[in-house]
């Protein structure tokens, strides 16, 4: 069996759109104004603001706090369905091999708007298989956020815990509109560390390690990609390990990524 191939993305800093700073900066506004109306862009801001929105809560929400010294911020399944223009409607796709408690998180993979989702409720119960779906509109939030782009978004499916931790277990995500692809070939995995680190990461499976490769200095609060080829891999449990230390004070980072391989979606 050939080795898997893991590539790695750096992201690049984005200047933060003014959707945020309006949805943050016009309560204020509008408390100082002499007319008691409210402007059509304060209601639009109050409107995309994080919220209940029925079978999920979604919106504009204050930049979460990172909990660790490295955070999981997506698991994808490495897929891309192209669009011209943004869809109506976005739809995630997963796997289970065995029941457990789903914890869905939407977010952008670097901060822009402040997008977030989660608090997903299904319109069937989660089960065994690929069987899993969830679908949204793009019109509420998605499509209203300046720029924001189908894959401008990550997508971590939590299992058993819906707070990321040292070691997750989750079930990557396929993120499409329309038609999700026959076979699944590889996984997107984007981290972000609290400092500036260096790491090697490591793909371990029934036989032991498939893949080990060193990981160049990363600074910290900006994300970063991995990318793991499974082309040739045959189904079954998986671990992504990274392992490094943070280079101002040499303190150990570790993280543990488990996660099930199924190549055919059915």
């Amino acid at each position: 069996m050939l080795a898997p191939r893991i590539g790695l993305t750096i992201r690049r800093p984005r200047p933060i759109a003014t959707a945020a700073a309006v949805a943050l900066a016009l309560p204020i506004a509008a408390s100082t104004s002499s007319d008691t109306s409210p402007s059509p862009t304060f209601v639009q801001a109050i409107q995309l603001q994080y919220q209940d929105r029925g079978n999920r809560r979604e919106g504009i929400r204050p930049k979460p706090v990172a909990g660790g010294d490295i955070e999981l911020i997506s698991a994808r399944v490495d897929y891309k369905e192209e669009a011209v223009q943004l869809p109506d409607r976005l739809r995630l796709k997963f796997y289970l091999d065995r029941p457990a408690a789903v914890h869905v998180t939407v977010r952008e993979v670097d901060y822009v708007h402040y997008y977030w989702m989660d608090h997903v409720q299904p319109d069937q119960p989660w089960r065994l298989g690929f069987g899993n779906m969830f679908e949204w509109p793009t019109r509420d939030v998605i499509r209203q956020l300046e720029g924001l782009r189908t894959y401008d978004l990550g997508v971590v499916a939590r299992l058993e815990r819906p707070e990321s931790g040292r070691v997750e277990r989750v079930a990557p995500v396929i993120l499409y509109y329309a038609n999700p692809p026959n076979f699944v070939t590889g996984y997107v995995f984007t981290f972000r560390t609290n400092g500036d680190a260096q790491m090697t990461c490591t793909v371990y499976g029934a036989s032991g390690s498939v893949f080990d490769r060193e990981i160049p200095r990363q600074p910290g609060g900006r994300p970063f990609t991995v990318r793991w080829d499974a082309t040739k891999v045959d189904p079954g449990a998986h671990s992504l390990v990274l392992r490094g230390h943070f280079l101002n004070d040499n303190a150990r980072l570790e993280q543990t990524v488990s996660f099930y391989h199924q190549p055919r979606v059915q």
